[in-house]
């Protein structure tokens, strides 16, 4: 699930790419308890859970400033971000059209054919039927 590059990396970083998940999930207003299990994985496999530091996750719900975020991190750190993203927004398997608007935006932010995230999205809905 977290590749090696993510396991690596700094706290600050970890944190940025665990508000993303968090906004992905959080952008439909709907809290399933299979998303809550992903996102306290995230942050078990960050590292975050066991963190002495008091800051908090802050959500990145709005698209547009997912989209900023996903631009500014490095390219191999990019690409497991959109994976894990993609994971975390069909963790309830389904895809809401905010997801979906959530996901077209970073992919385009990444580089990818907006709809290439959507698509990876519904692919794993229909493999886990």
């Amino acid at each position: 699930m977290v590749g090696c590059t993510l396991e690596l990396m700094d706290e600050h970083t970890a944190r940025r790419i665990c508000g993303l998940i968090a906004g992905v999930i959080a952008t439909d207003d709907e809290f399933h308890r299979d998303e809550l299990k992903f996102l306290l994985r995230m942050f078990d496999a960050f590292g975050l859970s066991k963190s002495d530091d008091n800051q908090v996750v802050r959500p990145t719900v709005k698209p547009a400033e997912a989209a900023a975020q996903i631009a500014e991190l490095p390219d191999d750190v990019r690409g497991e971000t959109v994976g894990l993203l993609v994971e975390a927004a069909v963790a309830d398997g389904k895809l809401s059209d905010e997801e979906r608007v959530y996901l077209e935006a970073v992919g385009e932010a990444a580089g990818l054919p907006p709809a290439e995230l959507v698509d990876r999205a519904l692919e794993r809905i229909a493999s886990s039927d």
